[in-house]
């Protein structure tokens, strides 16, 4: 089970910094990455001094566990092709939409997208190809594009409704 993906230039595990305890889950990279850590001595010492950097752990802290609730809440509501189009929204919102469309940029293979939403591969592979058919996305090499965001969207809501 994938919780969450950590864009370039990101950084994971902030709960830890607030409660000094070991991290909550294991972190795995996909791609080549450079990791750094920051010493906890370090850490502390930006609670305790900057109140900016006190407020961003803590809000991150909070939107995480807002994610994890929303992921909760669709996959005890959502049928799996329901969740595929929630997943790909999500990607649509961080890459950008302009002009009703996004460009995902080194999508996530149909395996880490079924992993993201609790559903099989081949689950997520046919919504692919539903989806595709529908004229929704297409595909450029590792680039994914949602070709009509609001049809998306509004596809996804109709389902949740019912």
């Amino acid at each position: 089970m994938i919780f969450s993906r950590i864009a370039s230039g990101g950084h994971f595990d902030g709960v830890s910094a607030l409660d000094r305890r070991p991290p909550a889950a294991n972190f795995v990279a996909l791609t080549n990455v450079r990791v750094g850590k920051i010493p906890s001595q370090c850490i502390e010492r930006l609670l305790e001094t900057s109140p900016a950097f006190s407020r961003a752990l803590m809000r991150e802290a909070a939107d995480a566990a807002r994610d994890l609730a929303q992921r909760l809440f669709e996959r005890s509501i959502a049928t799996v092709p329901t969740r595929v189009q929630l997943e790909l929204l999500r990607l649509a919102r961080e890459a950008g939409v302009r002009n009703n469309r996004a460009a995902v940029p080194a999508v996530p293979t149909h395996a880490d997208i079924a992993a993201l939403v609790g559903g099989q591969r081949e689950a997520v592979s046919r919504e692919f190809a539903r989806l595709r058919a529908q004229g929704l996305v297409s595909r450029r090499g590792k680039v994914l594009d949602l070709l009509d965001v609001r049809r998306l969207a509004d596809l996804a809501e109709a389902q949740v409704a019912d």
